[in-house]
Parts: structure tokens; C-alpha cells; sequence
């Protein structure tokens, strides 16, 4: 789906903590990858940073796969997905618990619970064909502050 190198236009959303950039200081294959830089502050509620960029994403996969290099801040790593009925789901690659690169998967399987979810309303399948909607970095606790970058690459759709 994608490697980064064509970073497009990612838009940030609503919360300010934090930008998404193509970096070539770290990078699993390529000249580079993206590039969450973080500030989450002590207290606040909607401690997370959303991006949203458009991708189409062929066929009916289960799952997407994501390379990650972590920070072990065991915040998660979420997406969102817009379904054929522009439904948006989220989906986690679960919680960045490991320093240095890793593949993390997030399973399109709403069953699963929270966090896998519709956003907004509430479906109970995706309608295929869909899509990448937003790279979600969602902070574990708001009781405390947190800074840091956690770094992405080869995300690509996964059928099992």
C-alpha cells in the first residue's frame, strides 16, 4: 500500500500533540519512513494524534501489517479505516511495548473489541471494497505527560 517514500498529503486532525513527517533517519527498507513525533500532556483527556490520508487498499484483506520502530512507550498504534458505506472503523496494531523495529498487525475483525470498532455509529461488518482512512498514535494514560517518536514503514494489506 505504501513505503512511505511518496509521503502524500497526511493531514493532522483535531489534537495538536504531535506531527507525522517523512524521515529518513530511520527506516526499515527504502530511503524512508514516516515519522510520529509526540508531546502528550499531563492530563489531558484526547491524548492521541490522528492523520488522515486517503489509500485505497484492493481485495478483502484480514488484517493490515505495519513495520514499527518502537520507543516502548506502550502507547497503541491505531487506523482507521473507511468501509464501502463510508463507515470508519478502528483497528489496533496493539501497544508499543518493543524498542527498535518490529511488524505489528492490526486484524480488520470488529469481533475482537475494544479498541477494533466503528467510529460513530454502529455497524457490524465492514462493506468491502475499503480503505486507509487515518495512523492513529493513542496515549496509554492521560495521568501523565509523555514525548517521544515512534517511526513507520512498508504498511501493506495482509489475506490469510
Amino acid at each position: 500500500m505504501t513505503d512511505f517514500e511518496s509521503f502524500g498529503a497526511w493531514q493532522r486532525g483535531d489534537e495538536a500533540w504531535g506531527t507525522f513527517t517523512q524521515s529518513a533517519d530511520q527506516k526499515q527498507s527504502g530511503r524512508y519512513a514516516g515519522k510520529f513525533s509526540y508531546e502528550f500532556p499531563n492530563g489531558e483527556a484526547n491524548n492521541y494524534i490522528v492523520f488522515r490520508r486517503t489509500i485505497a487498499i484492493a481485495g478483502r484483506p484480514t488484517a493490515l501489517r505495519l513495520q514499527v520502530l518502537g520507543d516502548g512507550s506502550t502507547h497503541f498504534l491505531n487506523t482507521w479505516v473507511q468501509d464501502a458505506n463510508d463507515q470508519l472503523w478502528q483497528f489496533s496494531f496493539g501497544r508499543i511495548n518493543h524498542e527498535g523495529w518490529q511488524a505489528m498487525e492490526a486484524l480488520l475483525d470488529p469481533s475482537l473489541g475494544w479498541p477494533n470498532q466503528p467510529i460513530g455509529h454502529t455497524a457490524t461488518s465492514i462493506a468491502y471494497p475499503i480503505k486507509l482512512y487515518a495512523l492513529v498514535l493513542d496515549g496509554y494514560t492521560s495521568d501523565q505527560a509523555f514525548s517521544g517518536a515512534v517511526y513507520v514503514d512498508d504498511l501493506e494489506a495482509v489475506s490469510r
